[in-house]
Formats: C-alpha cells, sequence, structure tokens
C-alpha cells in the first residue's frame, strides 16, 4: 500500500517546528521548508566554529521571497573580520541571503566550486586574524562568475 502526499506543493509545510534555536540564534523557515532550515542550520553551525555567532540576531528564510535575511546585532559596529566570516559562512550554505545590507547569491553546495575555499585541516572557510587579513582575503575570494 502506499500513501500519497504532496510535500513539495507551493504551500505544503515540510517541517515542524519551522522555529528553533541553534547556538542561541533563532532559525525560521517562514514556511516550514526542510532545505530551508537545514541550510539555516550548517550556516550558523560555522558561524558558531568561528566564533561570530553571538553577533547574530535571527535569520529568517522566506521561501516565497526565495531569500534568507541574516539579522545582525549593531550592524554599524560590527568587525570587519566579523563580516567577513559571515559572508563566507553565508556564501557556503545558503542559496540567496541578505546581509548588512547586501542581497547576494550563494555559491553551489558542489566541491570544488566553493567561492571561500576551506581550510585542508577543518573543511571550514579559513577564519582571518585580524581586518588586514580580511581585506586580503576578501579580494582573493572574489568571484568572476
Amino acid at each position: 500500500m502506499t500513501e500519497q502526499n504532496d510535500y513539495f506543493a507551493d504551500d505544503a509545510r515540510q517541517v515542524q517546528p519551522s522555529e528553533l534555536i541553534a547556538f542561541d540564534v533563532p532559525i525560521v523557515s517562514a514556511n516550514a521548508r526542510a532545505n530551508e532550515l537545514a541550510e539555516m542550520l550548517r550556516f550558523v553551525q560555522d558561524a558558531a566554529t568561528f566564533g561570530v555567532a553571538p553577533h547574530i540576531e535571527r535569520v529568517r528564510y522566506d521561501s516565497r521571497e526565495g531569500t534568507c535575511d541574516i539579522s545582525v546585532r549593531d550592524a554599524a559596529t560590527l568587525p570587519q573580520r566579523v563580516e567577513h566570516q559571515l559572508f563566507g559562512a553565508a556564501r557556503k550554505h545558503l542559496a540567496r541571503f541578505t546581509l548588512c545590507g547586501s542581497n547576494e547569491l550563494g555559491e553551489p553546495l558542489e566541491p570544488g566550486n566553493l567561492r571561500v575555499q576551506p581550510s585542508a585541516t577543518t573543511g571550514y572557510p579559513n577564519a582571518a586574524n585580524s581586518d588586514a587579513d580580511t581585506s586580503a582575503a576578501i579580494g582573493s575570494n572574489v568571484h568572476n562568475g
């Protein structure tokens, strides 16, 4: 006996709960989509690994808009190093996102096609140790699609 379901219909809610807290960061899938929660969890995990998760106020994915909105605490005073690490994690894990006033597309989740190259030892993008390192890394990681 097979059961028909329509988990992939535009209005289908795939997961419950659609809101949760990971690494002290609230994450919300406005339309309860599994892939949105998975992307946001991977992003927040990287942010926590870098030690920058405390700067994130909330992460919310709206599948109708196709965008993940990353709200940060004190965006005006966010250190450049922290911003760089958040952008690196977002580009690695989120299909489309807004962060610090920028609307960007992330990279496909295919090995070898990452804009921010992972460390050989951890698999995560290399963390910048200073704002000077961040400026150099930003210049070397620009993707000229």
